[in-house]
C-alpha cells in the first residue's frame, strides 16, 4: 500500500489482493498461498478480468496457484522456484516448461494432468 497498491478482500475465496502493484516489484500477477499481488493492468480491465494468453482469466490462474500452496504447504515456494529455474534451463523461460504453471495458465486445474 505504500507505493500505490489497493488491498481487496475477496471473502468468497478467502483471499487477500493487492491491486495496482507498481511495475517495478509486480509486472504481472503472484499468488503467495492465500495473498495475490497483481501489478498494473493484470486485475481487471474494462470492467472485465484480465485474461493471461490462453484466454484464462489470470485471478482464476491465480486462485489454481493457492489450491496448490494448500496442497504442498512449505514446498510451495522452493518447488515453483525450482520448476522454474528448470524451465529456464530448458530455455523455454519461467513457465513454459513449468509444471507448476501449466495447469493453472491453461484454466484447468491445479497440476499438467488436471
Amino acid at each position: 500500500m505504500l507505493f500505490g497498491a489497493i488491498p481487496e478482500w475477496d471473502r468468497q475465496n478467502g483471499i487477500l489482493k493487492f491491486i495496482n502493484m507498481p511495475s517495478w516489484m509486480m509486472p504481472s500477477a503472484l499468488s503467495l498461498g492465500h495473498v495475490h499481488l497483481f501489478g498494473p493492468n493484470s486485475h481487471m480491465r474494462n470492467g472485465e478480468f484480465v485474461r493471461n494468453g490462453f484466454q484464462v482469466p489470470v485471478v482464476k490462474e491465480e486462485l489454481l496457484h493457492t489450491a496448490q500452496a494448500e496442497i504442498l504447504g512449505p514446498f510451495y515456494l522452493p518447488l515453483h522456484a525450482i520448476s522454474m529455474a528448470a524451465s529456464v534451463v530448458t530455455g523455454s523461460g519461467t513457465h513454459a516448461n513449468n509444471p507448476l504453471e501449466m495447469g493453472p495458465e491453461h484454466g484447468t486445474g491445479p497440476w499438467p494432468w488436471s
